[in-house]
């Protein structure tokens, strides 16, 4: 990358006619990491931190080579999250067992509709499992209230959080601007998050949040989604981005910037991440395959095709 070279003028020099598409792009595709036990293959996710400019710049050359996600306009709507921790907060400390995956719960827009999930990664590589229910359907997670019957669709959501002692604990909302088309015969997603808020939140149940604290001012995170190996869109498009990949966690930037953590973060030891607990997390729903590293260092209800 030359470093005189501004993010304005390497477009420019790399943007090809706007007729040109490198990328197939025909219909609503899977997101790259709900697609891993469908066999296509590993997924990984690769996430940049970028000025508003620059975003609004990626977002322009997306528009030139890859189709808007058809849920929203343009491929823009509002993504709700609730985080799911322990009382002493495992999740964002990173502990043994519990530092790998995390538990969620997501709405799209103002549906009445919500998802449960679970979003597993190892270095890059990345594997989600979701299922959908309607919101009012959300108490039965809490603790105390009467069992799930077998055949309800979240039964695997709720024990998980149960056995891992896990409650809401913070809620992220932001604006998502999602791309999609297919590399060869996989999908590759790409994704701008904006306005990205956060609030405490105990309770189970998705919050329509109208004010918080604003967790990344004048920001923008920008993930590339896909199977097995970057394609070669994806290699073009990182001469227009930063050198080092970013590891912001919207989760734990909101716990932080809500105040439930305020003392020392805990140190990680890097055995914790081969703990066994964590290895059988990521491949339980995956079809045994094998597995290729991209060469550095997520229409969601957009649901049926999306994606801390």
């Amino acid at each position: 990358m030359e470093a005189e070279v501004d993010g304005a003028d390497r477009m420019a020099e790399t943007a090809p006619a706007e007729t040109a598409n490198p990328v197939e792009t025909a219909g609503p595709v899977m997101s790259p990491g709900l697609g891993v036990a469908g066999g296509l293959g590993a997924a990984f996710e690769l996430k940049f931190q970028l000025t508003l400019d620059h975003a609004a710049e990626i977002e322009a050359w997306a528009h030139r080579r890859l189709s808007p996600d058809v849920h929203g306009e343009d491929g823009r709507y509002r993504i709700t999250s609730v985080y799911c921790d322990t009382p002493s907060l495992d999740v964002f400390h990173r502990s043994p067992g519990y530092s790998r995956s995390k538990f969620r719960l997501r709405r799209y827009g103002g549906s009445h509709r919500a998802f449960l999930e679970r979003k597993t990664k190892q270095g890059d590589r990345v594997q989600k499992r979701r299922s959908e229910i309607g919101a009012d359907e959300l108490p039965i997670l809490s603790v105390g209230a009467t069992p799930p019957p077998p055949e309800w669709v979240g039964r695997w959501f709720h024990q998980r959080v149960h056995d891992r002692r896990l409650r809401p604990t913070c809620c992220v909302t932001y604006e998502r601007t999602a791309f999609f088309g297919v590399a060869g015969i996989t999908p590759i997603r790409l994704t701008i998050d904006r306005d990205v808020v956060g609030v405490a939140n105990p309770d189970w149940h998705i919050p329509h949040v109208e004010s918080g604290h604003t967790l990344l001012p004048g920001l923008a995170i920008l993930e590339l989604k896909f199977h097995l190996q970057l394609p070669e869109l994806f290699r073009e498009l990182l001469q227009l981005l930063p050198v080092q990949l970013a590891r912001a966690s919207k989760y734990r930037r909101c716990v932080e910037m809500c105040g439930l953590w305020t003392g020392e973060i805990r140190p990680v030891n890097a055995s914790d991440d081969a703990s066994p607990a964590n290895d059988a997390e990521l491949e339980d729903d995956a079809a045994p395959e094998q597995h290729a590293a991209p060469e550095l260092a997520q229409p969601e209800h957009p649901a049926s095709t999306e994606t801390l």
